[in-house]
């Protein structure tokens, strides 16, 4: 009896992390795009080039990916943020600092976004480990450079 091998098992691994990595990017280009409505034109520039652009670049880098493997794996996280679209939109009602909050959600996501590349990583690095794309690979390492960026621009709000 055949079972799933180190090879294979590290290969589901890395799809679910993708998956999961692409929903949480779909939030973050999401809560990006109602940062920009709350901020200066000044601050706009800063934070086009430091987050919305790369981040808004690498959700759609994994969109093609995951279309080209496998199109059907695209319906889960697309209602996902649709679901996160609408309770965002719903929070901010009820919000009277609202860049605080979107910048504070941003930051949540990209948290979760850092754990997910470390695991997706981790799987590259293990003997027999999965492959994992070279786009992926180079936003992993960007990352740190993200999350800084952000808590220097939550640090100026507040």
């Amino acid at each position: 009896m055949g079972g799933i091998s180190k090879n294979e098992r590290s290969e589901i691994q890395v799809r679910q992390n993708t998956l999961e990595l692409y929903t949480i990017s779909i939030k973050l280009k999401e809560t990006y795009n109602e940062c920009q409505y709350y901020m200066s034109f000044k601050d706009l520039k800063t934070f086009y080039e430091t987050s919305f652009f790369t981040k808004s670049k690498f959700c759609d880098q994994l969109h093609d990916h995951i279309k080209a493997n496998n199109p059907l794996d695209l319906f889960l996280p697309k209602v996902k943020s649709i679901y996160y679209i609408t309770f965002i939109t719903f929070c901010l009602i009820f919000k009277s600092k609202e860049i605080e909050y979107l910048l504070n959600k941003a930051l949540q996501l990209e948290e979760k976004s850092a754990e997910i590349l470390k695991r997706i990583n981790k799987l590259d690095q293990g003997k027999g480990g999965a492959s994992i794309e070279e786009f992926i690979k180079s936003h992993s390492e960007q990352q740190p450079a993200h999350l800084n960026a952000l808590r220097k621009m939550i640090n100026t709000y507040y």
